[in-house]
């Protein structure tokens, strides 16, 4: 091989190299953006379901789930960034029925009044790039029947994430599906 097409090649290496190394500081510089402006824990604001439901069995319907499930207000959001990796996760609590004995009723039962616990759904996060979208991977093997992962998620002015879930409920009238739009509000920064 030639001189000049060592040289050449030697220059596109070079390039490459640097090009990569460029790459890798601006993903960086991304991640820990997204991180200062994202990581931490979210409270719940609102839950509003797309139709009215008797989720507390007192008679009364209501598409505001903050009235409806005693213990919602526990539920929360976390986004974490692990230093280690290039994922961002996101953890979703919240209140799942509970059925005495685990016998999950097939038809309403007057007799049978769900508890509710605060579980967990996880997911990998992406965001577009004008970060007012995530788009949410579930992990392999998950129970999306019992722990769905949201539909969409943004986020709006304010850093308002909001979220699109369809949920199974056990009601007074039986089972039924809905939609709920969730928002939440960061109230933990870790440092």
């Amino acid at each position: 091989m030639n001189f000049k097409l060592k040289y050449i090649a030697l220059c596109a290496l070079l390039l490459t190299t640097l090009g990569c190394k460029k790459d890798a500081q601006k993903n960086d510089r991304k991640k820990i953006e997204l991180k200062n402006r994202f990581e931490g824990s979210y409270a719940l604001l609102s839950a509003i379901s797309d139709v009215a439901v008797d989720l507390n069995f007192d008679g009364k319907k209501s598409d505001d789930l903050l009235n409806e499930v005693e213990n919602l207000r526990n539920s929360n959001l976390i986004l974490h960034f692990p230093n280690e990796s290039d994922n961002i996760i996101f953890d979703q609590f919240w209140q799942i029925q509970q059925f005495p004995y685990n016998e999950i009723p097939t038809v309403s039962d007057p007799q049978i009044i769900p508890g509710y616990a605060n579980q967990p759904c996880i997911a990998r996060v992406k965001f577009n790039d004008q970060l007012n979208l995530m788009y949410l991977e579930e992990p392999a093997n998950y129970n999306a029947d019992k722990y769905p992962i949201p539909s969409s998620v943004s986020i709006l002015p304010g850093d308002i994430i909001h979220t699109t879930t369809t949920r199974k409920v056990y009601t007074t009238t039986g089972w039924t599906k809905i939609e709920i739009d969730a928002r939440y509000k960061r109230f933990y920064k870790p440092e």
